[in-house]
């Protein structure tokens, strides 16, 4: 269960202590990640929400870069550019971020960027970054 809380918790579902108790905390985690990720919203922890839960873990192409890249989000001029818990359009949304707003690459994978942006960590499309 502890593995299950922690998961949650980088993918910014789970917002209590990691304790490994299945309490109310827990599902509504497991609820609002079965929603984001249209799963059957029972709040169940199920084989199947397990393993979708953690397919981004095992089985990521995440590549590191080397050395912290600066970069730009360019979405033009009112829009935003949404900052997800992982390289997924479905997954939670973290933070906004509007046009001509800083971040730092960290990774990449497939058509995603692993960036930080405002003190958080998370994953934004390539094509609205410009690397600097």
């Amino acid at each position: 269960m502890k593995a299950i809380q922690r998961r949650l918790k980088e993918l910014g579902y789970f917002t209590g202590n990691i304790g490994g108790n299945y309490l109310t905390l827990t599902e509504a985690a497991v609820r609002a990640y079965q929603k984001a990720n249209g799963l059957e919203e029972d709040g169940i922890a199920t084989a199947e929400l397990q393993e979708k839960l953690f397919e981004t873990t095992v089985g990521s192409s995440l590549q590191t870069v080397s050395s912290t890249v600066n970069a730009t989000v360019q979405v033009g001029s009112g829009s935003y550019l949404n900052l997800r818990a992982s390289a997924n359009a479905s997954s939670k949304q973290l933070a906004k971020m509007y046009d001509g707003e800083r971040v730092s690459v960290l990774g990449e994978d497939g058509e995603w960027y692993m960036v930080s942006y405002g003190g958080k960590t998370g994953y934004a499309l390539k094509e609205y970054i410009r690397k600097d």
